[in-house]
């Protein structure tokens, strides 16, 4: 199930320069909250989208794409921040990714409810 729904690398790039390599060069660590948060966000919704992925609407798909790279950012950052050069740059990286993250959810839950009831 790992980095369906986007990228490592797109979580690491909404990271940061500063994001902790012990978290990002570590695949299994990687794939682990990849799992975590596609787990999170399906859980969230009340659906299933791994089972149909490909044939998802583009729309709904940039959407989950973008809540799974903003959360997973969003734990590699609050996961260290020693790697940051100030708090401010460190708390603007959390709140920046924890808001995408909102927005997307918001949009897919109201896709969900509104026109999939199992992902196709």
């Amino acid at each position: 199930m790992a980095f369906t729904f986007c990228t490592s690398a797109e979580a690491q790039l909404l990271a940061g320069a500063g994001a902790d390599s012990a978290v990002t060069g570590n695949s299994t660590s990687m794939d682990s909250l990849s799992d975590m948060v596609e787990g999170w966000i399906e859980q969230e919704s009340g659906r299933d989208f791994h089972t149909n992925y490909a044939t998802l609407n583009p729309e709904l798909k940039g959407a989950l794409r973008m809540a799974s790279a903003s959360r997973i950012a969003f734990l590699i950052v609050q996961y260290n921040s020693g790697g940051y050069n100030s708090i401010r740059e460190y708390e603007t990286l959390l709140d920046s990714n924890d808001d995408v993250f909102n927005k997307c959810m918001k949009f897919i839950e109201e896709w969900s409810s509104a026109s999939v009831k199992v992902a196709t």
